[in-house]
């Protein structure tokens, strides 16, 4: 596995939207597929990834496309929610500012402060995922990403040392609320991408970050000291720091970080489904009850996916 094999995945993101675009009869891939093209290519090129999907996701009602995704390294563990949103025509996430209820009863709420409030409540970094095809601000040949220390990226030449297709880009979930704010209750428009980007990083900076630079020197639960300087923490904690810099009451930075073993993963091994250290083949037919894997939490959005990656032989 190597950031190549990232980027190839990303690539493949970014050339099947703008592939099912091609008229004539073009159409728009949702975000469930697109999901599941990241995580089969991931399971295919990380050896030690392990997925669980939820058996009963495609017969229930709920806002799905999204996962969590557990990655242990030498030093510790990183767990992230992630929310999956894809770029429309109009060059937006239109689907940013999804919501449930009500406005006329005030019983609105954002889907992306549901993220944020499970998050929390779960000790997951919340992260959106966005895929983006060869439209709107990523049909340019550079773009910035200011959560990455490489840009301007380049999006066309593969030789550049700088070089990222950008076809899954990550940002941190507070850095969307910052950006997304309601004054009178209503429902807020969705941000200029070339906002998000402000904040947002290639996904495959998280695992193998081409600068060995770091902006953080803070310490969180002795991680800072035993981590190396191009790890997955590093980059996943950068990623946070840069989403929440604007926001006046932010959330625990370190929220997904662990030197134990995360509590999911945890109820995973005592189901007597196996060591989750050896977890190989298939999953379709394995039947684990989410509520065993998540605190009962009103309003909860269940993931269609749980992601396991141990990358201890890579950090």
């Amino acid at each position: 596995m190597s950031r190549h094999d990232l980027q190839e995945i990303s690539g493949e993101i970014r050339n099947f939207i703008s592939d099912a675009k091609q008229p004539p009869g073009g159409f728009m891939p949702g975000e469930e597929t697109l999901t599941e093209l990241l995580l089969v290519r991931l399971k295919q090129l990380l050896p030690r990834t392990s997925i669980v999907e939820k058996p009963t996701r495609h017969q229930e009602a709920g806002e799905g496309h999204d996962f969590v995704w557990t990655v242990r390294t030498r030093h510790g563990y990183g767990t992230m929610r992630v929310q999956a949103k894809k770029l429309y025509d109009s060059g937006r996430y239109d689907q940013l500012n999804h919501h449930s209820g009500n406005i006329r009863d005030g019983t609105v709420e954002l889907q992306l402060k549901r993220l944020i409030r499970v998050a929390k409540d779960l000790k997951h970094a919340p992260i959106y995922a966005f895929y983006n095809g060869n439209f709107g601000e990523f049909q340019k040949e550079t773009i910035t990403l200011g959560g990455c220390c490489q840009s301007p990226l380049q999006r066309i030449n593969h030789s550049s040392k700088n070089y990222s297709p950008m076809g899954v880009t990550l940002v941190d979930a507070h850095w969307v609320q910052y950006k997304m704010q309601s004054d009178n209750g209503s429902i807020p428009p969705v941000p200029e991408t070339k906002i998000l980007n402000e904040a947002a990083m290639p996904w495959e900076c998280l695992l193998f970050c081409s600068s060995l630079e770091s902006s953080t020197g803070r310490d969180f639960s002795g991680l800072d000291k035993q981590r190396d300087s191009n790890s997955f923490l590093r980059k996943l904690r950068n990623l946070l720091q840069v989403g929440q810099s604007g926001i006046a009451e932010r959330s625990n930075i370190d929220s997904g970080f662990s030197l134990e073993v995360p509590e999911w993963i945890e109820k995973l091994e005592n189901s007597g489904i196996g060591d989750i250290g050896e977890w190989q083949g298939s999953w379709e037919d394995v039947r684990i009850s989410y509520d065993a894997l998540e605190s009962s939490l009103e309003g909860a959005d269940r993931p269609d996916f749980y992601v396991y990656s141990d990358v201890r032989e890579l950090d």
